[in-house]
C-alpha cells in the first residue's frame, strides 16, 4: 500500500476498533488526523465494531459511493474529537479510514474529507 510520507505507521492499538488491523498509518496525533487500516476479514454490515468492541447499530451506518467504490460510514467522537469512520469492502479484506479532528490538533483534516475519499483507488 502506498501512502504519503507525512503518514506514520502505527505499530499497535489496544482499542477494539483497531486491534484486528494488519496495517495502520496515521497523520496528526494518534487521536486525530487520518487513520488508515486494513482488516484481514470480509466486510460485514452487521458486525462493525467501534470503541471497546461495541457493535455499531446498522441504522447509524450510511452508504456512500465515490469512484464507484461503495463505502459505509458512521460518525464517531468523544473527549474533544469527532469524525467519521469509513469501511470500504475489497474482496476478503476491508479498508477502514478514520478521518477525525481533535480540539488540540494542528492538522484539521475533516474539511478535506470528500477530497480524500474521492482520491481512493483500490488495485486488484
Amino acid at each position: 500500500m502506498k501512502y504519503p510520507s507525512e503518514l506514520t505507521r502505527v505499530s499497535e492499538y489496544r482499542s477494539g476498533e483497531y486491534k484486528d488491523s494488519v496495517f495502520a498509518v496515521t497523520l496528526g496525533k494518534e487521536t486525530g488526523g487520518i487513520l488508515l487500516r486494513v482488516q484481514d476479514k470480509k466486510f460485514d454490515l452487521n458486525n462493525i465494531k467501534g470503541i471497546n468492541d461495541a457493535i455499531i447499530d446498522k441504522k447509524h451506518v450510511k452508504e456512500k459511493t465515490y469512484n464507484k467504490l461503495k463505502m459505509y460510514s458512521y460518525a464517531t467522537g468523544d473527549a474533544g474529537c469527532e469524525g467519521n469512520v469509513f469501511y470500504i469492502p475489497n474482496k476478503d479484506t476491508t479498508l477502514v479510514i478514520n478521518i477525525i479532528d481533535c480540539i488540540n490538533d494542528k492538522v484539521k483534516i475533516r474539511p478535506e474529507e470528500d477530497k480524500i475519499l474521492k482520491s481512493i483507488k483500490l488495485l486488484n
